[in-house]
């Protein structure tokens, strides 16, 4: 689109601080690269540490100033719904926009913009809903009741697959209940944040309430690190979070995180094997598997093994595949050079190891030989100990694996440092109910696999995490509960 050339042509990129836009203040900038072509498209201004310390002091400002503090409830909720119409007005421009810098399907990013407008809206319904309660005490002459306060200063430092939802996540349930935000794109896709700045000036925020800064893991490290920064929260991988937690701990700062994770998808033998075999395709190569409930581990009953193999090999080998920008197609490349190159090296050592590539298992040879595509990859036989099993590929590849009975079944679904989803196929409520109580996991589905809504909490356990988004359970992580003795 139009819209979009024009913003692009526009060198550096500008961050947002304070309400006002800014491009360089000693950061330089990086380069935005397009990974369906492996050409740049953008610069972006770089955050050095004056622009960090900036971003949090205005967030701070704002955070105190009754501009924002004294807002009426229904206010509050009326500038959410503002800026969810204004995304859901120029969505195709954010769907263009993630389409170019992290290679997400545009058809699968209006998806994504779509989710956003409504966790805006849902969370533009709890700012009039947010209650205390009184607490009956055996002390004379006092009334006791709480009251829910904002943390302060919030820190949302963001993955770069589904941008603009991760976003969503992190700013609806912060804003809703009056905090102020420092938001940090990942570098590798910040272009929907910087439009979203703008439409954080349009929709009427009180300056300094939404604070926008790009750049690398530095930036991020001086947002952790800053005394003024009360709550982190972070979506990306399990390694950076341990990182990130520990940083935090110095200043004993609020924190939760959604991190990596290693899905178990299970086929039981009375499947409805059309819709799980589906499911089960979509959930491996959505965004070229890069999505943290990927399924990655596929576990089918012994009895229809070989046919859900068969079917699964042969919807890997129709998926429609191709430039991010392209109508029609199911998955584009992934993120960069680096990354094809790790998916590569998983699976050539699953090869090695005595892993039997049922479909894919390289690069396509008909897209352009400067993007970072993988082919749509099923694995069998695969060693349940093995790298490909245990670590997170976050590309296009599925393992499978052979159970005998349902404890088989659960015990290679437990078989793994993560807990952020599983999910079940079965037409038997008792072997789901008890794959249920004995999957670790934040999430479970049952006939279904990759299932979102605003109003249903999301998040991990081991080490995919914790703390949640969505729902009403997202709001206790940006509050805090004061107890109030008030006497005669």
């Amino acid at each position: 689109r139009p819209e979009v050339r024009e913003f692009l042509g526009a060198a550096p990129l500008p961050m947002l601080i304070g309400g006002e836009e800014r491009r360089i203040a000693g950061g330089g900038s990086l380069t935005v690269v397009d990974p369906s072509y492996g050409v740049p498209v953008a610069e972006v201004a770089c955050a050095a540490p004056e622009d960090v310390a900036d971003a949090v002091s205005a967030a701070r400002a704002a955070l105190e100033d009754p501009a924002w503090q004294a807002m009426s409830p229904a206010r509050v909720g009326e500038l959410l719904w503002r800026l969810a119409d204004l995304i859901e007005r120029d969505g195709e421009i954010l769907a263009q926009l993630d389409a170019l810098c992290c290679g997400l399907p545009v058809d699968e990013a209006a998806h994504q913009i779509t989710a956003a407008v409504e966790d805006f809206r849902y969370y533009a319904g709890w700012t009039t809903k947010l209650e205390g309660r009184v607490i009956p005490v055996g002390m004379p002459g006092y009334t006791v009741y709480t009251r829910r306060e904002p943390v302060g200063v919030c820190a949302a430092i963001t993955s770069w697959n589904f941008p603009i939802e991760a976003f969503s996540g992190k700013i609806g349930p912060a804003l809703a209940t009056r905090n102020a935000v420092v938001l940090k794109p990942a570098e590798l896709a910040p272009l929907s944040a910087l439009w979203l700045g703008r439409l954080v000036r349009e929709a009427g925020f009180p300056r300094g309430v939404i604070n926008i800064l790009c750049g690398g893991a530095e930036v991020g490290r001086m947002l952790v690190a800053h005394d003024d920064v009360d709550k982190l929260a972070f979506t990306g991988s399990t390694e950076v979070g341990r990182a990130i937690a520990t940083a935090a701990a110095a200043g004993l700062k609020r924190v939760s995180m959604e991190l990596g994770g290693k899905s178990p998808l299970v086929i039981c033998a009375d499947a409805d094997l059309d819709r799980a075999v589906a499911s089960a395709a979509d959930a491996i190569f959505r965004h070229s598997g890069q999505n943290c409930v990927a399924a990655s581990r596929i576990l089918v009953a012994s009895e229809v093994a070989e046919e859900v193999t068969r079917r699964l090999a042969n919807a890997a080998g129709r998926m429609r595949q191709g430039p991010a920008l392209s109508r029609g197609i199911q998955l584009g490349p992934v993120i960069s050079e680096r990354r094809r190159d790790d998916i590569l090296g998983f699976i050539s050592e699953a090869r090695a190891g005595g892993g039997e590539v049922l479909a894919g298992g390289g690069p396509p040879s008909d897209l352009p030989s400067g993007g970072y595509y993988v082919a749509p990859t099923l694995i069998g036989e695969v060693d349940p100990d093995s790298r490909l099993a245990q670590e997170e590929v976050f590309g296009p590849v599925g393992a499978l694996f052979r159970f005998a009975d349902l404890d088989g079944a659960i015990e290679l679904a437990r078989r793994t440092r993560y807990g952020l989803s599983a999910s079940i196929w079965t037409r038997d409520i008792a072997t789901a109910r008890r794959y249920i109580d004995h999957v670790p996991a934040g999430t479970v589905w049952v006939n279904g696999h990759v299932l979102y809504d605003s109003a249903a909490a999301f998040g991990g356990v081991r080490q995919s995490g914790y703390g949640r988004e969505l729902g009403e359970a997202s709001l206790d992580e940006y509050t805090q509960l004061k107890t109030v003795w008030l006497g005669d």
